[in-house]
């Protein structure tokens, strides 16, 4: 069951969509040939394997990636070019890439965090006709255990955005940042020295999962159980025989708040079937008193889905 709390940090979704397409020159005709590669298959095999080893990229690495979870964290703004927008921007591309290198990095993991510094090392005004403004910048990203505020990998990437204004510029400067190898290596260091931190702290973790949930703050507690690699497997079984206890008691002390939301949603759906109410009354945990008026509220709620398809039934079979 999905949590729909926040719990730290920022929760983003970005959803990538790519597009290809052009213009074919006036006369002249889309006409394929078949291609043949001069490589024996012994050969085609052996430069596949000499590229990979001068990206220094193990591919099947990158997508497992250890199961490494951390947050990502939104550039500070500054000035007028690094405007909230394009702070977001980043932050997004950030999400992206960890993504891309199997990493989740939807604020869930409050112990470790992807950051990127930003200085900008240009900005002008082409003397071109037309006139274009270009910027350039220099991008720091760290990963960084927030309990010890040690960095665990980091590594730097020049960009450059070329547009008919500055914030177009800027725009074009963030998708300019790219999933690049030596970012990439830089990740995979980061993840195998968190894997090798739960490996040696596990009595550090059962410490700070027990004081958030000693406070009440099961929001975190939880967030930090779900946070451990599989890969660290004495860590990992003991977080995942906390996960269901922490879960149940969050639901508890937000049930108010669930119930709450569950009220809006039935609202909202005006008698309509809506997959957001069913969400709501599974966030309500049994044997609370909000469950059993969540429970009422979802008799008379689907109460009123089968008069209304009653109705439907026979105002179709009238007209037919």
């Amino acid at each position: 069951m999905k949590r729909i709390y926040n719990i730290i940090g920022i929760a983003m979704m970005a959803v990538a969509i790519m597009s290809c397409g052009g213009q074919q020159k006036q006369g002249t005709k889309f006409a394929p040939k078949e291609r043949t590669s001069s490589l024996t298959d012994s050969e085609r095999d052996t430069a596949i394997n000499q590229k990979r080893a001068e990206l220094n990229i193990d591919i099947i690495e990158q997508l497992n990636s250890h199961g490494v979870k951390f947050s990502i964290l939104q550039p500070v703004a500054q000035g007028e070019d690094i405007t909230p927008d394009i702070a977001q921007r980043i932050a997004v591309r950030m999400l992206e890439i960890a993504s891309q290198n199997g990493i989740s990095g939807l604020g869930s993991a409050p112990g470790f965090v992807l950051g990127c510094e930003i200085a900008q090392t240009g900005r002008a005004a082409t003397g071109t006709s037309p006139q274009k403004m270009t910027v350039q910048y220099t991008l720091t990203f760290k990963v960084a255990n927030t309990s010890t505020g040690d960095v665990y990998a980091t590594t730097t990437q020049d960009v450059t955005g070329v547009g008919n204004s500055f914030p177009e510029a800027n725009q074009n400067a963030v998708t300019n940042i790219k999933n690049s190898p030596e970012l990439q290596k830089m990740l995979q260091t980061a993840s195998t020295r968190i894997i090798d931190w739960y490996n040696q702290n596990v009595q550090t973790l059962k410490n700070q999962i027990s004081a958030a949930e000693g406070t009440g703050d099961y929001d975190l507690a939880l967030a930090l159980a779900e946070a451990v690699p599989q890969q660290a497997t004495a860590a990992f079984n003991y977080a995942s025989s906390k996960q269901p206890e922490l879960l149940k008691k969050m639901q508890k002390k937000h049930a108010a708040e669930s119930l709450a939301a569950l009220r809006a949603a039935i609202a909202e759906a005006n008698g309509s079937f809506s997959p957001k109410v069913a969400a709501c009354l599974q966030m309500i945990p049994e044997g609370t008193s909000e469950a059993n008026e969540a429970q009422k509220l979802y008799a008379v709620y689907e109460k009123k889905l089968e008069e209304k398809a009653a109705a439907e039934n026979k105002q179709k079979e009238l007209e037919e």
